[in-house]
């Protein structure tokens, strides 16, 4: 268990999730410039460079980054066998020394409502408890998007509480719902399993 330990490949019954990479901008710009998607997790994405740009921003080549971890999630039944990002779930904003990261993921529409997202966060959360020793992991979702309200409470997180008009979106501010799950509460329910 160690901050800079790098991030690895985790394969999973329905996906691999891999170190997300900057060349999946091309893939991820799908996701990203859709205005459904978005409507929940910010302005949507117009150009590859916009893509690009956030990439960068995460250090996404830097494998031993000790602020986040990011997987591209790599699904087995893509058609013709493709090998293709289909979106990314990762811990984010991790703050040394508290132990603390903040859940994030994001997946293609058309992959949506398979158990996909579900089966990648648990296999993000396996590596944030275990190989990073993280005790707290967090997540905000605006109430509007059931989906992730409803995969947060499957996965065992808990709400803590409302930010007030935090989330800001084309049509104006919204409020945040904090969830958060400890690492024991992780490991009461089966871990990475």
């Amino acid at each position: 268990m160690t901050l800079d330990a790098p991030i690895e490949a985790i394969s999973l019954a329905q996906a691999s999730l891999r170190p997300l990479a900057p060349d999946d901008a091309e893939a991820l710009l799908e996701i990203f410039s859709d205005p459904e998607t978005m409507r929940h997790f910010g302005k949507p994405q117009e150009t590859l460079a916009e893509t690009r740009d956030m990439l960068a921003e995460l250090d996404v080549e830097m494998p031993d980054n000790k602020w986040h971890r990011l997987w591209s999630i790599v699904p087995q039944d893509e058609p013709g066998g493709e090998i293709r990002c289909r979106g990314w779930v990762g811990l984010m904003n991790r703050i040394p020394d508290q132990d603390n990261a903040e859940f994030s993921i994001i997946l293609h529409p058309a992959r949506r409502g398979r158990g996909l997202a579900r089966a990648a966060a648990r296999g993000a959360l396996g590596y944030g408890f275990g190989v990073w020793g993280l005790h707290r992991v967090y997540a905000t979702v605006v109430p509007a998007n059931g989906p992730s309200v409803r995969l947060l409470e499957s996965l065992g997180f808990r709400l803590e509480g409302r930010l007030r008009e935090a989330f800001h979106a084309a049509d104006g501010y919204h409020d945040d719902l904090l969830y958060a799950l400890l690492g024991r509460e992780f490991e009461t329910q089966g871990g990475a399993s």
